[in-house]
């Protein structure tokens, strides 16, 4: 009895991970990561102006249990703000099905609802990212924003669990992966959207009056993803560079 109750208690505290720290050791891209970099960037504006910091110094290796009080300029952050900011990211989507209970709403609304706990969650993990990628990819079948969204979202989605493959001889399988995937959906979204014709029931093909623009990024998020080529080819030559030097030290 003992031994069960000591397995149930376990489920629990891993579904609610709130003596855990706010975030994973490898921390999610979501709010808590700005609000992080934000509390250390101050940290050191602060030291290098000589204003006196309680802390000693910013300790965000979140994971750790117990390890509650980790920001040294920001508030703390504790589990009640956290699902307090969840709820009324959620609120919307709620609102919008309470008032609209269609079923065509419900994928979407699932998946802003997951995206609303990613984003402001306590102790997300990085790949909690696919909670809300799924459903999208089911929404995406009947509407092109969707699908726009999805081939967005799912392309940074996955560059983010990158550091889950951390050995070398896994990268040119997850960059390989990654690439595959982002064609393959590509291509699939807009043959999806932009067939022109049609098979009639005697056989013959006719132009097809529904039409959509293939699926184009804007200037926002392509420069984004841009970005995350360049953050990348900064992350290989770093640490080329700094094995080089390794090596050529012994």
């Amino acid at each position: 009895m003992a031994s069960a109750t000591g397995q149930i208690g376990q489920v629990l505290r891993r579904l609610f991970p709130f003596g855990r720290g706010l975030c994973h050791a490898y921390w999610a891209p979501n709010f808590w990561a700005l609000y992080n970099v934000l509390d250390k960037m101050l940290f050191y504006v602060l030291r290098k102006l000589g204003v006196h910091v309680m802390k000693e110094k910013a300790v965000m290796t979140g994971g750790l249990v117990g390890d509650l009080k980790v920001h040294a300029i920001l508030p703390q952050i504790t589990p009640g703000i956290s699902m307090l900011l969840v709820l009324l990211a959620m609120f919307p989507c709620l609102v919008k099905l309470w008032k609209k209970p269609r079923k065509e709403n419900l994928l979407i609304c699932v998946a802003y609802a997951y995206t609303s706990g990613y984003i402001f969650g306590w102790h997300v993990h990085e790949k909690a990212s696919l909670h809300f990628v799924i459903p999208l990819a089911l929404a995406a079948i009947n509407s092109v924003e969707i699908a726009k969204e999805f081939f967005f979202i799912s392309t940074v989605s996955y560059y983010s669990l990158f550091p889950l493959l951390f050995e070398p001889r896994e990268y040119a399988v997850k960059l390989i992966l990654l690439i595959l995937h982002t064609i393959v959906t590509w291509l699939t979204i807009s043959l999806s959207f932009t067939s022109r014709w049609k098979n009639t029931k005697s056989g013959m093909f006719q132009e097809n009056s529904y039409k959509e623009e293939i699926p184009i990024l804007s200037l926002k998020k392509l420069v984004f993803l841009v970005g995350l080529v360049v953050v990348e080819v900064y992350g290989m030559l770093y640490s080329w560079i700094k094995q080089l030097i390794f090596v050529m030290s012994l």
